[in-house]
This record gives structure tokens, C-alpha cells and sequence, in this order.
């Protein structure tokens, strides 16, 4: 989907958010509109946060997913079939790495979810 289409599904309601984490390739400018993606939503009136994913996005996922104790700060809807399908499938390349293997499916759900821990208030 493009900005634009995804901004319209925004709108729709059935999101119910006004600030979002992007990852920060985000912020270049692309070459049809001459904006970038978060100026696009900056624009349409939604507070964007971008930074760089390091090691911190994936570690802030494992702590909020098994905290050392207490409760998890995050659990995943049964609705959410393709994210939960993602969290299973995530692999990493040799043992001990923390670099993953990246299948072109189920990395980018991952990603974005990274992201929305770098990203945000409830941040890494």
C-alpha cells in the first residue's frame, strides 16, 4: 500500500492512534511526491518519532514479550494471526548471532514492531 492509502485506512477509525514510530529510512525523501513518508503523515496532523534500529528494538521486544519478572508488557491479540505466525517463524542466522535471517515475509512484522518499541514514549 502506499502513504496515501495507508492514511485513508487511518482515517477509517479502525486504528485509533494519532502518533506512530517509523522506521528512519522514513525520512527520505521519495521521488514521485518529493516528501518523505513521515512528512506525509506530519502533514495529515499525526505525530511521527524516527530513529535508527539497533540491537536495542529487537532486546526491547524480548523484555516486553519474557520479563526477567513480573507481567509481560506486551501480548498479541489471537486476531493478530499473521504477527503471532511472525514471532514463531523469526530465526537467526548462526548460534549466538543476533543478526536474523530475513525471509521477505515474516521479517518485516517484526520490523515494525521494533519499531514501534524504538520509536515510542514506551521506547527501548
Amino acid at each position: 500500500m502506499t502513504v496515501p492509502d495507508h492514511l485513508a485506512e487511518i482515517a477509517g477509525g479502525a486504528w485509533g492512534s494519532e502518533a506512530g514510530g517509523v522506521r528512519s529510512g522514513g525520512a527520505t525523501r521519495n521521488e514521485q511526491t518529493a516528501m518523505s513518508n513521515v512528512e506525509l503523515l506530519r502533514r495529515s496532523g499525526y505525530r511521527v518519532h524516527t530513529k535508527g534500529v539497533d540491537w536495542r528494538g529487537i532486546e526491547a521486544v524480548r523484555l516486553a514479550l519474557r520479563p526477567a519478572e513480573g507481567r509481560a508488557r506486551l501480548s498479541v491479540h489471537p486476531r493478530c494471526g499473521r504477527l503471532r505466525r511472525a514471532l514463531g517463524a523469526y530465526r537467526y542466522g548462526t548460534k549466538g548471532s543476533e543478526t536474523p535471517l530475513k525471509d521477505g515475509v515474516n521479517d518485516h512484522l517484526i520490523d515494525a514492531l521494533r519499531y514501534f518499541f524504538v520509536n515510542g514514549e514506551w521506547g527501548a
